[in-house]
C-alpha cells in the first residue's frame, strides 16, 4: 500500500464514521428535503468519483443529472398540489431564467429548463416549510454516501484512482487522487462539503478532525482550486462554529463579502493570459464577450457552443462565478441573482441565518477559479445553489428545543 493509498483510505473513514447531529435516516426517509439534498450531494460526488474511472461513459452524466431534473419536476408538482408559496427571494431566482429560457428557446436547448427543474423545489416551497433537521441528515447521510463509495473505488482500483502528478502541480504524497490532475473537480466538491461536519459535528474536538481528514483529501486530488476553497470555507466555518451572537455574524458577513470581493478582483484584473494554467485567458475573453450583450449576457449555453479555436478553447465555463453570470444572464441576471440571494439572507430565520452565509461563502469560495452552481446550466456541483436556497428557507417545528443543536447549524 502506497502512502496516499494509506492517506486517503484512512481520512475518508475517519471523516465518514464521526458523529454529526440530525435525526436519524429512519425518520428522515420520508420527508421531501432529505432525499432532495442527499441525491443531489451523493450523485454529484458519486459522479465525479466514477469520472475518475472512465470519465468517457455518458451514463455518468445520465446518473447525475436526470435523476435530480426529474426529482426537482416530481417534488415541485407536490408542494404546489398542497398549496406551494413563493417567497420573494424566489420570484428573484426565477426571473434570473428569464432570458436564459429566452436564449434556449432562440436556439432550441433544453439545459436552461433542466437547470430550473433542479431549482424548482427551493422556489416553489411546501406551504409547511422544509424542516432543517431533515436538511441537516440528507447533508450527513450524503457526505457518508460519498466517502464511502470513495474508499470502495480506491480499494478496489487503486491503479485507476492514483496515479501521478500533472506537472505544474502535486499533493504532498507525490502522486494523485486523479492521475494527470483528473481528480481537480473531486477536490472542490471535497472543500465544498468540508463545511458539513463543521456546522454538524457535536463536538469541538470531533470538527477539528474533520478539519485535518478534510484538508488530506483536498490535497490528495491535487487540486489547488480545491485548496484555495477549502481554506476559505473552512477558515469560515470554524468562525461560524468557534463565536456566537453579533460577532459571529459580524465574523461570517464579512468572510462572505472578502470572497466575494476575491472573486470580482479574480475577474477583472489584467492577468497575463496563461496565468492560473489558462484560465486568465478565459477571463479576458469572457470580458470582451459580455461588453457585446453587456444587459441581457449572451446566453447560458454560449460558452459551451464557441468554436474551439486557437484564441480560446471552448471549456464547460469561465472558471470564475461572476464572469459566468455576467455572460450567461448579462448585468440582468447578476443583479437579479445578487437580490435573490440578499433576500434569502434577509428573510432566513435569524437562529441559522450566519450558518447560510457559511454556506453562500464556501459556495462564492468554490468558483472563485471554476463555477460549481449557477442558474441556466449544469455545472460541478449543481446541489450547492439548492442548498443554499433550501438552508436559507427552512425552519425548526414547533416546540422542537433549539438548545441541542446550538452547535449544529442552528443558533
Amino acid at each position: 500500500m502506497t502512502p496516499i493509498v494509506g492517506a486517503v483510505l484512512l481520512s475518508a473513514l475517519v471523516w465518514m464514521l464521526l458523529p454529526m447531529v440530525g435525526v436519524r435516516t429512519t425518520e428522515s426517509w420520508r420527508s421531501r428535503e432529505y432525499w432532495l439534498v442527499h441525491v443531489l450531494f451523493s450523485l454529484s460526488g458519486i459522479g465525479l468519483i466514477l469520472g475518475l474511472i472512465d470519465s468517457s461513459n455518458p451514463a455518468i452524466s445520465v446518473l447525475r443529472f436526470s435523476i435530480p431534473v426529474g426529482m426537482g419536476v416530481v417534488l415541485t408538482v407536490i408542494n404546489i398540489a398542497r398549496g406551494a408559496v413563493v417567497p420573494a427571494a424566489g420570484w428573484f431566482l426565477l426571473l434570473a431564467f428569464v432570458p436564459m429560457t429566452a436564449f434556449a428557446l432562440d436556439d432550441r436547448l433544453l439545459m436552461p429548463f433542466m437547470s430550473l427543474a433542479i431549482l424548482l423545489p427551493v422556489i416553489f416551497l411546501p406551504r409547511d416549510g422544509y424542516d432543517l433537521r431533515h436538511i441537516q441528515a440528507g447533508m450527513r447521510d450524503s457526505l457518508r454516501t460519498v466517502l464511502f463509495v470513495l474508499i470502495l473505488s480506491v480499494i478496489a482500483l487503486p491503479g485507476t484512482v492514483i496515479g501521478q502528478c500533472r506537472g505544474d502541480k502535486c499533493s504532498l504524497w507525490g502522486s494523485a487522487l486523479g492521475p494527470l490532475g483528473t481528480g481537480n473537480p473531486l477536490g472542490v466538491f471535497l472543500a465544498f462539503v468540508s463545511i458539513f461536519p463543521v456546522l454538524l459535528g457535536k463536538k469541538l474536538s470531533t470538527v477539528l478532525i474533520s478539519v485535518l481528514a478534510s484538508g488530506v483529501l483536498v490535497d490528495s486530488t491535487s487540486s489547488r482550486s480545491g485548496m484555495l476553497s477549502w481554506a476559505i470555507s473552512i477558515g469560515c466555518a470554524l468562525l461560524w462554529r468557534c463565536t456566537g451572537g453579533n460577532f459571529r455574524h459580524l465574523l461570517v458577513s464579512a468572510s462572505a463579502l472578502g470572497v466575494v470581493a476575491l472573486t470580482t478582483v479574480m475577474a477583472i484584473y489584467p492577468w497575463r493570459p496563461e496565468e492560473f494554467t489558462g484560465r486568465a485567458n478565459l477571463w479576458l475573453v469572457a470580458r470582451e464577450k459580455f461588453l457585446e450583450s453587456p444587459v441581457f449576457g449572451l446566453g447560458p449555453s454560449y460558452w459551451v457552443r464557441q468554436e474551439r479555436t486557437s484564441y480560446v478553447d471552448s471549456n464547460y465555463a469561465t472558471h470564475n462565478l461572476l464572469l459566468e453570470i455576467l455572460v450567461s444572464g448579462g448585468v440582468f441576471g447578476a443583479v437579479v441573482l445578487v437580490l435573490s440571494v440578499l433576500l434569502l439572507v434577509r428573510s432566513a430565520d435569524r437562529n441559522i441565518r450566519a450558518a447560510v452565509l457559511v454556506c453562500l461563502t464556501a459556495w462564492v469560495a468554490s468558483s472563485v477559479l471554476e463555477v460549481t452552481a449557477a442558474p441556466g446550466r449544469f455545472y460541478l456541483i449543481p446541489g450547492i445553489l439548492v442548498l443554499v436556497f433550501i438552508y436559507g428557507n427552512a425552519s425548526l417545528p414547533v416546540g422542537v428545543d433549539n438548545r441541542a443543536d446550538a452547535r449544529a447549524g442552528v443558533l
